[in-house]
């Protein structure tokens, strides 16, 4: 295991300045010397895997610095390579300048993409890891309490089946005790007998008034239906004498017509007799 000492804040500033300081040698080498800045001069390493070896991210909080730390570094490589790309321009051999900046830049990067992958990787599995303890926790719970849940409920049961026995009891001994209080006392014997009576005089009362109301409208019923009858007997009478009448009136005017008819005929006739005279 890589002792915390080799992953301290001082350790990582000094590399991080130490690669800065690389950069800008190198950069200063392809300044003065052109062909051999892009031929000889080796690819300066990011130094991300020296801080974090593959293997070394463990648990959260080595995960959460090790993200910083390839934060800082991407964003460090991206600034140097537009400050290589500067220098770039103003080689004579600016392709193979640009190519080989490209080329630490993807170096770089790969590095970094790799500790970011293994960083989230375990804080993935610890964010899985929380949620089985949280589940196996909430199992074992609901399993230590389904016992005394079961209980509760048969003890619920239990009360409720007391308090209906309760109820069933009370209520008899409530009847007992008016029979028996009827049976022994003559006055609520008969107070018992007037309200039977009283209840029987009701419900006849009731039930003649509902016979009454019952007739009453079975002849309004019979009334309205005569009424109606009587109406459309009227109606149908009207309408007949219309159609005599208006019948009468047609054979009246036919007859007319008839007559005006063979009056002109004879008219036509004597004339056509005395013209031949």
């Amino acid at each position: 295991m890589i002792s915390e000492l080799e992953f301290s804040p001082a350790r990582r500033a000094l590399r991080l300045a130490l690669l800065a300081v690389s950069i800008s040698l190198a950069s200063a080498c392809s300044l003065l010397y052109p062909a051999v800045a892009v031929v000889d001069t080796p690819v300066p390493p990011s130094g991300l895997r020296l801080d974090w070896p593959s293997g070394s991210i463990v648990n959260v909080k080595q995960a959460a610095q090790a993200l910083d730390d390839a934060k800082a570094r991407r964003e460090l490589t991206e600034q140097t390579y537009v400050r290589a790309q500067g220098v770039c321009f103003e080689q004579f051999f600016m392709t193979a300048c640009n190519d080989r900046g490209k080329e630490e830049r993807r170096i770089a990067l790969a590095e970094v993409r790799a500790v970011e992958v293994e960083a989230n990787y375990i804080n993935r599995r610890d964010r899985a890891d929380q949620r089985d303890k949280a589940l196996a926790e909430r199992t074992a719970q609901e399993q230590a309490e389904a016992p005394q849940r079961l209980l509760d409920q048969q003890i619920r049961e239990k009360a409720a089946a007391v308090k209906a026995v309760d109820r069933a009891d009370n209520s008899r001994k409530a009847q007992e005790t008016e029979q028996r209080q009827i049976g022994i006392d003559p006055l609520a014997r008969q107070r018992a007998f007037d309200l039977k009576a009283e209840q029987k005089k009701v419900a006849e009362q009731t039930s003649q008034e509902q016979r009454a109301a019952n007739v009453t409208a079975f002849e309004k019923k019979q009334k309205d239906a005569a009424a109606s009858q009587k109406q459309m007997a009227a109606r149908k009478a009207t309408k007949l004498l219309e159609q005599q009448q208006k019948a009468a009136a047609l054979k009246a005017a036919d007859e007319k017509a008839a007559a005006q008819a063979a009056e002109k005929a004879a008219q036509e006739a004597a004339a056509a007799a005395a013209a031949k005279q």
